[in-house]
């Protein structure tokens, strides 16, 4: 009953909508989207958290339509918000993992569709990942983000808190007032790690430090929706709160998120709040993907939709029998294993890699009992659909200068690899691989994370050790033979490290600080002309980085003295 009654309100809802998209400039609506960086479904009151405190979300919620199952198109932060922002999965945009390549500019952001339409439009940012060179900035007449390179470069800056951010959102609330209708985006990053919420807001979480940064960010939310109301442009804003991905907390033995698909990691939370309150507290269960947040705005702010797109107005009552897409390249990108594709529908979840999964997720929600024991009648639907996918026009991924130091350093920070390179081309979504799943390979997960808690806590030897360990069990781990190139130069052990580094640079692709690394490793061992052809190599990607440039110099300066004093 609950979801014929949402039909109905949904349906008045998206006349609404189309009526203000005829009438004058003026009875245009505006919209806020807010999403929620690290945020599970069930981290919140409102989805059955009974410790929660986000008493101003569960309160939204009461007045929007709740989606129980909404899916992210990928655990991961960038290549999620590229498909809220275009409507698209993952292998059409483009956008596949964090660091890796931006959005092509052939792409038709929210943004741009509401610029084009004479709607003012911003955007707060606050991690670097979602910086203004990944391309989620098309359209954006107002764009703030945190990742000026002189701030990150001294370690500032990488991300803002739900503090700042909001301060920045209502700027440009107040400056957009009456005048105008409005596309406002506002990413909180707050319940991503490392947790530091202020002490106040760990105080309503009981102590629990993910729950606090959840609170934090509910603060801000109630803070916006009062600076709306104060305003007078509540009665006239739509607002669309998302999650990008989840966190599994060990669950399934991922201690954070985007190598594995578990749910853990791909439910998020989805509530649409209409001006006028229609649908209010209605819940619906069909799935539904990150990827509707694009038609559902458009819809909703009455502009032309995007044609072919892959999300589906929520505005709609619920397709029968919809699925959606889910992906994760993190683990062939950077660990030598299988990816990760998959589709999920009201039946069930298929994961495909190089070990195939199915769960019965109405039964087993948890994803404890894998079923891809199951007939050929019950899988083939979702390969098909997968299938069908792939033939999909999609962008043609663009390249980007790859990242440096300073760079790599911040996704480190935040947990991300930041190794891969841009160029590398990826297999099919169906492809067979040769490589693990990752979902078998936990124990390397295990020890991966360990080596990095010793060195992190100062114990670098032991971290040496451990990460030896992970390489010796898996040579392919690209990320694995960053880090312990890196742990044996920060020992004095270049020896060592310059046979790890070499091992890297025989995956292939192009990793400039690890070749100045290797650089640095000939140095130490007088071989100036060796070191100085992986600086060029490095100097060959990043040609206007001063670092590069200084020890070119330098080595062309010691390879001088040397022959002047044969």
């Amino acid at each position: 009953m609950r979801n014929l009654l949402g039909q109905g309100l949904l349906l008045a809802i998206a006349a609404a909508a189309a009526a203000c998209g005829g009438g004058a400039r003026a009875t245009r609506p505006s919209a806020l989207l807010i999403t929620l960086d690290t945020t599970r479904a069930d981290a919140l009151g409102c989805y059955g958290n009974p410790v929660a405190a986000t008493p101003n979300l569960d309160r939204l919620a009461l007045e929007s339509v709740l989606f129980e199952t909404a899916r992210t198109t990928a655990p991961i932060t960038l290549p999620a918000h590229a498909s809220m922002l275009t409507g698209l999965y993952p292998p059409r945009h483009g956008v596949r993992d964090n660091g890796l390549a931006p959005l092509p500019a052939e792409a038709r952001t929210l943004a741009e569709a509401a610029r084009q339409a004479g709607i003012r439009t911003g955007a707060v940012v606050s991690a670097g990942v979602l910086a203004e060179r990944w391309g989620l900035a098309q359209g954006v007449d107002s764009w703030h983000d945190p990742a000026a390179r002189a701030e990150l470069a001294a370690h500032q800056g990488v991300e803002l808190d739900a503090a700042q951010a909001l301060e920045t959102a209502r700027s440009f609330l107040r400056d957009a007032g009456e005048s105008a209708p409005f596309f406002l985006w506002v990413h909180l990053f707050d319940p991503h790690q490392p947790y530091t919420a202020p002490a106040e807001f760990v105080a309503r979480a009981g102590g629990d430090p993910y729950l606090a940064e959840l609170a934090h960010a509910d603060w801000a939310i109630g803070a916006l929706r009062a600076e709306l109301e104060d305003l007078g442009l509540l009665e006239s804003t739509w607002i669309v709160v998302v999650g990008d991905h989840g966190e599994d907390f060990g669950q399934h033995g991922e201690p954070t998120h985007a190598l594995f698909a578990y749910d853990t990691t791909l439910r998020v939370p989805l509530l649409v709040r209409a001006p006028d309150g229609a649908g209010a507290g209605v819940r619906r269960a069909d799935p539904v993907s990150v990827a509707d947040v694009h038609p559902t705005l458009l819809q909703a702010l009455g502009l032309e939709p995007s044609p072919g797109v892959d999300g589906r107005s929520l505005l709609l009552p619920p397709a029968p029998g919809r699925g959606v897409y889910f992906e994760t390249f993190t683990g062939w990108l950077n660990y030598g294993w299988s990816p990760l594709t998959g589709w999920a529908d009201e039946h069930g979840k298929y994961v495909h890699s190089s070990a195939p999964q199915f769960f019965d997720t109405a039964s087993d929600p948890l994803e404890h009992t894998d079923l891809a024991a199951a007939p050929a009648t019950v899988l083939e639907p979702y390969r098909a659909a997968l299938a069908a996918l792939q033939t999909l026009p999609a962008f043609h991924a663009e390249t980007t200068a790859p990242l440096e130091e300073v760079e790599i350093a911040a996704l480190r920070e935040l947990g991300y690899a930041g190794a891969a390179d841009a160029a590398s081309a990826l297999p099919g979504l169906l492809a067979a691989t040769g490589r693990p799943s990752p979902h078998a390979r936990t124990a390397e997960i295990a020890a991966f994370y360990a080596a990095i808690a010793a060195n992190n806590s100062g114990r670098v030897a032991e971290a040496v050790a451990r990460m030896q360990g992970v390489v010796a069990d898996n040579p392919r781990n690209a990320y694995a033979l960053d880090l312990l190139g890196l742990f044996l130069v920060q020992e004095q052990r270049h020896a060592e490290a310059k046979q790890v580094l070499l091992s890297l640079a025989a995956l292939g692709g192009e990793r400039p600080p690890a070749f100045r690394l290797l650089g640095l490793c000939y140095e130490r061992e007088g071989d100036f002309a060796s070191a100085l052809v992986w600086v060029e190599r490095a100097l060959a990607s990043l040609p206007e980085h001063r670092g590069y440039q200084d020890d070119r110099a330098r080595l062309v300066a010691a390879l001088a003295a040397a022959g002047a004093g044969r």
